[in-house]
């Protein structure tokens, strides 16, 4: 990868309720009284969570192969149900890959993209290369200068 991000919405067949985002089958359209069954150590709860991390870990092993990323970011609102998703995932990521899959860090504060954006200004207002004193490789100055 040339250092691209990009983001991926999993979509699950386990779940034909309607998201907010008009579509069926995502995760966020999973009862929000699931989160509460999982606090006291519900059982079924656990169970069902632990049936969709593995689903979404197949899918993801399936993009890693495929795209070969630096690094994956696990986040949105499917870590707010916790290590009762996360660590079936990951263990069937590891499983489910060709190849050694690359780190996988778990966005629990699901700021990330708050934080690229802060990266992306960052690194845009810190552009040396676009100012017009940087000095090419070549030893010549760009352009449109007097």
């Amino acid at each position: 990868m040339d250092g691209r991000q990009f983001k991926v919405g999993i979509r699950m067949p386990c779940s034909s309720k309607r998201c907010r985002c008009s579509r069926s089958g995502v995760i966020r359209s999973v009862p929000s009284f699931l989160q509460q069954a999982i606090e006291p150590g519900e059982r079924l709860a656990l169970d069902y969570l632990g049936e969709v991390g593995r689903e979404i870990g197949h899918r993801l092993s399936g993009l890693i192969d495929l795209i070969d990323p630096e690094v994956v970011i696990v986040g949105g609102e499917a870590a707010r149900f916790g290590p009762a998703l996360i660590e079936p995932l990951l263990a069937t990521v590891r499983e489910s890959s060709f190849a050694t899959p690359p780190p996988i860090e778990i966005d629990w504060d699901n700021n990330v993209w708050s934080r690229g954006a802060s990266a992306l200004a960052i690194q845009q207002f810190f552009d040396f290369e676009s100012t017009a004193g940087f000095e090419r490789e070549s030893g010549t100055r760009p352009t449109g200068h007097t």
